[in-house]
């Protein structure tokens, strides 16, 4: 009631207060029976529905009592307790907008001789403890039906005028209650930075400001029961929607739910007589203490405006009551019934507010946040928890999910491995995080880039791969090569070889073994021989004709035969010549020369990557060889004497056999500078694989970086092939293994190590 009218509510809603659902009871001196009128406390059971708008689906924050649901001590039988699970998952669809009818049918299996009015008692007297807001479009004042047998049950709830008719919802009217909800939260945030004692004043101005006593309601009586009594018409920003004194109590109760206070600070709801004229106002506890607080009569233009009935202490106590500044306050008989009389009282005297002043923060133990991570990342905040201690010797815990603005941290990323601590600021404060692990980086495949070897014939010399990491704190890598599932020391012969690298332990990195990834492979192959050509080929002589035989000709027939002669007779000889004297013998001719025949020729094979200007030659002919830049050349004869070794490029004698060229990567890194800023590895030797040729931002500087493991090491450069006459620079490589010279637009360089 609002005392400069003293008007009687339209309904008591007298067990609302007992429907909070906590374990701590707000406490009052010990109650005797009065003859206080009840005739409207049976509806107010039912109102009290709208003692809240539910956290679960609005707001999120901690139920206030840690109180068991209603439910959970009323149904000690299974099925019982299904069925009303049932319904509350339908309730909430209804609330939720995704239902509308509210005749709600249950199958079940129950005994035959369940009592139907108990049960529908239960579950009733649940749904108005366990679940407030979802019920707020219920008209309590007609109840709730229930028919049917044990099978099968239909409970039927009407729906209040504000929200629909009869058994169903009209989603559209409940604008007023999501506008509500957006304001209560705004309120909430507001005062979040503020302490408890300034959070409750400022509630109360909120709500002053927002609604005012609603007359008409309360004058009345034909007035049905709705939102003026509820907390809605308070925050829906409406300035024709009023409520009466319970709607005040209710907005405050349930702001009150809705905070995270610094220390423990309950909100009671308490309904009975004011000057004998029916009303509902709220008891607070904070410091430990029980404090009056009436709302409706601290607006404006009422009796204790503005603080006069809020957060004070009470004179003249009983059993049934107390007053305070000459008003009288009585509880009714279900405020009575409901809290417990084994606690203190309401207190004497009127709160004092202290400003207290925050002294220290220190790491709760059990604060939940992230206590390993590995080189690279950076704090992590989340589920930091922190424990504030106060000049009155209080303590409060904060989280920062609930106030992240007012936390700062002194770390960035961590670069290294070890136990690290991290400082951290609240409003001021300062506490150091300790326990926080650090572990370095795992070697992955993705680190990497891997390039197989440039000459894929299998040609008698080892190949190389290179698999290279550009990230700082790599260990060494050691390549190893695998074919047909077994490792082997060098790709030399024919066949597809998978790679594998070792990492040792480095400075970002930890160790790892038999790294690998699918495209990591090369295949060598034999090296094919040149197809023979046409000029090669003899000439085909065409296939003989008829045309080009012979004549045949006929068999010779006796005809054809010669005639005889006859016999030679003596005298038919002719006469002997004298013997042939020396000086009758003709001149003899110059014995036959025998043919002279050419020198053999020997072929000669080489990869397809040297240049060569003969592929056949004669014994003594000189040959001219080229090798791609950073190789040498190995001439072997056909028994595998070494003939020659040519460094890049020469020349050599052939000698009497067929030879063959096989090429060996030299010691030297070939570095192609391409332009003033860039820079790169052009060839290198197998045992330098780690070599890192970068630039930076000034012009013309090249970066060399080996590695800490090169330290010391000496180095010569020289511009353009490896010559002594070349050499531009020599010394030794740093403490990282690292030196910079200057160089030129397109220069190319040698580098060699030791």
């Amino acid at each position: 009631m609002k005392h400069t009218k003293r008007i009687a509510l339209k309904s008591l809603a007298a067990v609302a207060a007992a429907a909070v659902t906590a374990t701590s009871v707000c406490c009052f001196p010990v109650f005797a029976e009065d003859n206080i009128d009840e005739s409207a406390n049976n509806r107010a059971v039912l109102e009290y529905i709208d003692h809240y708008v539910v956290e679960e689906i609005w707001v999120s924050a901690p139920a206030l009592y840690n109180f068991a649901p209603v439910s959970d001590r009323l149904f000690s039988d299974a099925e019982e307790k299904r069925i009303y699970n049932v319904i509350l998952e339908e309730i909430k669809k209804i609330a939720n907008g995704t239902r509308t009818s509210t005749q709600i049918t249950v199958p079940c299996s129950l005994p035959a001789n369940v009592d139907a009015n108990a049960l529908s008692d239960r579950i009733m007297n649940s749904l108005l403890n366990d679940c407030p807001y979802e019920l707020y479009w219920f008209d309590k004042t007609s109840g709730m039906g229930m028919s049917g047998n044990t099978s099968e049950i239909t409970f039927s709830f009407v729906v209040s005028s504000d929200y629909g008719s009869g058994y169903a919802v009209d989603p559209s009217k409940t604008t007023a209650v999501s506008s509500a909800v957006t304001t209560i939260n705004e309120i909430i945030a507001k005062y979040a930075g503020k302490s408890d004692y300034e959070k409750l004043v400022g509630y109360k101005e909120e709500i002053c400001a927002l609604t005012s006593y609603n007359q008409d309601a309360a004058n009345n009586n034909s007035t049905p029961y709705g939102n003026p009594w509820q907390l809605i018409w308070v925050f829906d920003n409406n300035a024709s929607t009023n409520v009466v004194c319970e709607g005040y109590s209710k907005a405050f109760k349930y702001l009150c739910d809705m905070t995270t206070f610094d220390a423990p600070v309950y909100c009671y709801t308490v309904s009975g007589k004011m000057d004998n004229g029916n009303h509902m106002w709220n008891i607070v506890e904070i410091d430990g203490k029980y404090y009056h607080v009436d709302i409706t009569n601290c607006d404006e233009g009422s009796v204790g405006a503005p603080e006069k009935l809020f957060l004070k202490g009470v004179t003249s106590p009983t059993a049934n009551g107390f007053s305070i500044n000459g008003i009288s306050y009585v509880y009714d008989a279900d405020s009575k019934s409901m809290y417990s009389t084994e606690t203190a009282g309401l207190s004497t005297t009127d709160y004092t507010y202290v400003p207290k002043t925050l002294d220290s923060i220190e790491v709760s133990a059990d604060s939940a946040h992230k206590k390993v991570y590995t080189i690279g990342e950076s704090f992590d905040p989340a589920g930091l928890k922190i424990t504030l201690n106060y000049s009155d010797s209080s303590t409060a815990d904060v989280l920062y999910a609930d106030a992240s603005a007012e936390f700062s941290f002194d770390t960035s990323v961590f670069s290294e491995a070890g136990e690290k601590s991290v400082t951290v600021t609240y409003k001021g404060k300062t506490a150091v995080i300790t326990g926080i692990t650090v572990n370095k980086k795992t070697p992955a495949a993705s680190d990497f880039t891997f390039t197989g070897p440039a000459d894929l014939t299998a040609d008698g010399t080892a190949k190389q791969a290179s698999v290279i990491s550009s990230l700082q704190g790599m260990g060494t890598v050691t390549v190893k090569y695998e074919k047909g599932g077994k490792i082997v020391a060098s790709p030399v012969e024919a066949g597809t070889y998978k790679v594998i690298i070792d990492v040792a332990e480095g400075t970002v990195y930890s160790a790892a073994s038999d790294i690998t990834a699918p495209d990591w492979t090369f295949t060598l192959t034999e090296e094919e021989l040149p197809e023979e050509t046409p000029e090669d080929k003899p000439e085909e002589l065409p296939e003989e004709t008829p045309e080009d035989k012979p004549e045949e000709l006929p068999e010779e027939t006796p005809e054809d035969k010669p005639e005889e002669l006859p016999e030679e007779t003596p005298e038919d000889k002719p006469e002997e010549l004298p013997e042939e004297t020396p000086e009758d013998k003709p001149e003899e001719l110059p014995e036959e020369v025998p043919e002279v025949k050419p020198a053999p020729i020997y072929q000669i094979s080489a990869p397809s990557r040297v240049y060569i200007d003969k592929l056949s030659a004669k014994a003594g002919d000189r040959i001219n060889v080229k090798a791609p830049f950073g190789y040498d050349m190995v001439i072997t004869d056909e028994k595998g004497q070494r003939v020659a070794v040519i460094s890049e490029s020469g020349s050599f004698v052939m000698p009497a056999s067929k030879i063959s060229i096989r090429l060996v990567q030299n010691d030297s890194v070939a570095i192609m500078s391409t332009a003033w800023n860039k820079a790169y590895v052009y060839s290198y030797d197998s045992d330098m694989n780690r070599i890192k040729i970068s630039s930076d931002r000034k012009r013309g500087i090249v970066v060399i970086d080996l590695g800490e493991e090169y330290a010391g090491e000496s180095f010569t450069i020289y511009s353009g092939r490896k010559n002594t006459s070349n050499e531009i620079i020599s010394g030794t490589l740093d403490k990282n293994g690292r030196y910079k010279f200057s160089s030129e637009d397109g220069k190319n360089y040698t580098l060699v190590i030791g």
